[in-house]
């Protein structure tokens, strides 16, 4: 009896596979819909396997951080805001979001700290007030 033969390598075996570009845009328009529907958990799957594809896509940190906050795990929150904001150090919407967990934790120093910085970076940025 013959062996059959491989259609693949040990390198492609060993190598995740990744969404494509239009797979990607799939999967995060269907984690955005069920975000805005309430299915928190839902959006959650489907950013942490792009997150996994792409880690510094910022609208899914930030779909990823909302998310989190949304089901309360205001750690997991505070960390994938600290994602964006090393990738983008001005990113108020990411300020504000680390600002409303903490406020949420009954840190309120570290929150006004948070609010602040956002409006020094954007003073129209009425979230922040």
């Amino acid at each position: 009896m013959q062996r059959p033969k491989r259609t693949t390598t040990l390198k492609e075996e060993s190598t995740p596979t990744y969404p494509r570009n239009a797979q990607k845009q799939q999967l995060f328009n269907e984690a955005e819909k069920n975000y805005h529907l309430g299915d928190y958990r839902a959006a959650l799957k489907l950013c942490e396997k792009l997150y996994v594809a792409i880690p510094y896509n910022i609208d899914n940190l930030l779909l990823l951080a909302s998310a989190h906050f949304q089901l309360r795990n205001l750690d997991e929150s505070i960390f994938y805001n600290q994602q964006i904001l090393r990738i983008d150090s001005v990113c108020v919407e990411a300020m504000c979001n680390i600002g409303n967990c903490f406020s949420i934790l009954g840190n309120l120093d570290a929150a006004m700290e948070h609010y602040k910085e956002a409006i020094k970076v954007h003073p129209r940025f009425a979230i922040a007030y």
